[in-house]
């Protein structure tokens, strides 16, 4: 190993947003996203770098919460506090859940912290001084 680059990707147009969230990598796709989901939630070949699918709005928007994987399904958290499954291969949404609804995007009270996995539940903390188990 040698440090130099492997390949580079530019999946969408410059956004003045930056992305909060890392990258996550499993079963040969990583999957992440540009300019806090403006251009989307991406999946990409790991190994070369090529678009595999891309969610757009609603769910890709402001996911600041880094994705998580496990077997196939990559699980998300947005601003709006909407979770979602998706199918790692795919891209397709298995089921999404909105879990408060304050009419309004308050991105003060937006998921940021990245949700943990345990025992087929997904936990997410929130600033509104609870804790989801999904």
């Amino acid at each position: 190993m040698t440090g130099e680059t492997i390949w580079s990707s530019d999946p969408g147009s410059p956004v003045w947003a930056v992305t909060y969230s890392a990258a996550a990598i499993g079963g040969g796709v990583g999957v992440s996203l540009v300019g806090r989901g403006k251009e989307g939630v991406f999946g990409f070949d790991a190994a070369s770098g090529a678009e595999l699918w891309r969610i757009l709005a609603p769910i890709s928007t402001a996911v600041n919460a880094s994705p998580i994987i496990q077997g196939d399904t990559v699980f998300l958290a947005n601003v709006e506090s909407h979770v979602c499954a998706v199918d790692l291969v795919t891209g397709a949404v298995e089921w999404s859940h909105l879990l408060y609804d304050l009419g309004y995007v308050d991105w003060a009270l937006g998921i940021m912290a990245t949700p943990a996995l345990a025992d087929g539940r997904l936990f997410v903390p929130t600033p509104r001084e609870y804790l989801y188990a999904v």
